[in-house]
């Protein structure tokens, strides 16, 4: 909703900042709006290796000490005091609908992997009285006002990063996640930096228009929900990684409430039926059969994919075996695929990340597609 625009702090001293960007119209804006109110900024951008210029840094966004290293030359060498790191490499991230897997990869290098890099980067002084704050910039990332086919869903990511990072593991660290809208690169430069001064609280920000907005949980009397879903019988449901826990679990909730055509994509898959009685007692396979006996048995048709639906051309192959074989069409998808890795971000590297990610962003942009 629309909040006030907030008044700038007084600075009672100046700082450094280093801005995380590209050489691009906004970042530069930035930059001569920091020097303006007397601050310091040094640039850091995207490169093959690490290198000094000057006022300008480059590091590879995939060294996880590439980060670390200009925080730690800044807070040993600059004149004033490291007062937060700005991350604007997602702020143009591509926006392409036809994007393929190595555009996808190279946006989240720039924005989820070095955030995550940036993140243990900072942690270490996480605690410390004077610790530099972090900021994270994208573009329309978020639909503000409703506005969903703008919305850069490769952006999206970061904000939910963004939550882990600044509300639940270092908040001692944190800044906010500041979201911009147009392309009116002077108006989006002054309301960025007029947000790293402010002193409102509000840790998630959006500017559309000239108003500033901040998320708010309120009541919605004219949206009346069922008290009870249902789900038809005459249509296919896909539930991705639908012989995990998860999967079988919603499966059997639809099945109760009225579905009949189930599609579950596991990525091992399932033996022939005819062999199902020799697999060895307590196997995951026999759990995965007895899995679907007891669907059967509550009422559904149950159709086991092999796939893994993060990869490219998966989601939709599933799509068209089913209209080719005749089965009642898809009208419905639960993506419930995913890898639990139970890790803090300090502790995680960018494999790690990768593979997390890998069936819910790669998968949901997939069957998005199909």
């Amino acid at each position: 909703q629309p909040a006030e625009q907030n008044s700038s702090q007084a600075n009672q001293t100046t700082g450094t900042w280093l801005l995380l960007g590209e050489k691009d119209v906004l970042s530069g804006n930035v930059m001569r709006q920091l020097a303006r109110r007397g601050e310091t900024c040094y640039i850091a951008r995207p490169g093959q290796r690490f290198d000094v210029t000057g006022d300008q840094f480059q590091f590879d966004p995939a060294d996880p000490d590439g980060v670390a290293k200009i925080v730690d030359l800044l807070r040993e060498h600059a004149e004033q005091p490291l007062r937060g790191v700005i991350h604007m490499l997602a702020v143009d991230a591509v926006t392409d609908p036809d994007a393929d897997r190595a555009a996808i990869d190279k946006t989240i290098l720039k924005g989820c992997v070095v955030l995550l890099h940036t993140v243990q980067a900072l942690s270490r002084h996480d605690g410390a009285a004077a610790a530099p704050r972090l900021w994270v910039v994208t573009r329309n990332a978020q639909p503000v006002l409703g506005e969903a086919s703008e919305l850069n869903v490769f952006q999206t990511p970061l904000w939910g990063m963004a939550k882990v990072a600044g509300q639940m593991e270092h908040c001692g660290i944190w800044g906010a996640i500041v979201d911009l809208g147009g392309r009116d690169e002077d108006n989006d430069a002054s309301e960025l930096v007029g947000e790293l001064f402010t002193s409102s609280g509000e840790d998630q920000v959006a500017f559309r228009a000239g108003l500033r907005y901040v998320p708010r949980l309120k009541a919605c009397p004219e949206v009346k929900l069922p008290t009870q879903p249902t789900f038809r019988s005459d249509v296919s449901y896909l539930i991705t990684g639908g012989l995990g826990a998860l999967g079988v679990t919603v499966a059997h909730w639809m099945i109760a409430r009225g579905g009949r055509h189930l599609i579950l994509t596991s990525r091992e898959g399932v033996p022939p039926r005819q062999d199902w009685a020799k697999l060895p007692r307590g196997s995951a396979a026999a759990q995965r059969s007895a899995a679907i006996r007891d669907l059967e048995r509550a009422g559904a048709h149950v159709r086991v994919v092999a796939a893994d639906i993060s990869a490219a051309g998966a989601a939709s192959a599933i799509v068209r075996e089913n209209d080719r074989d005749g089965y009642p069409p898809i009208r419905g998808v639960i993506h419930s695929a995913g890898t639990a890795l139970p890790k803090l971000l300090v502790n995680m590297d960018a494999a790690e990340l990768a593979r997390v990610m890998k069936p819910k962003v790669h998968g949901s942009w997939y069957l998005h597609k199909a």
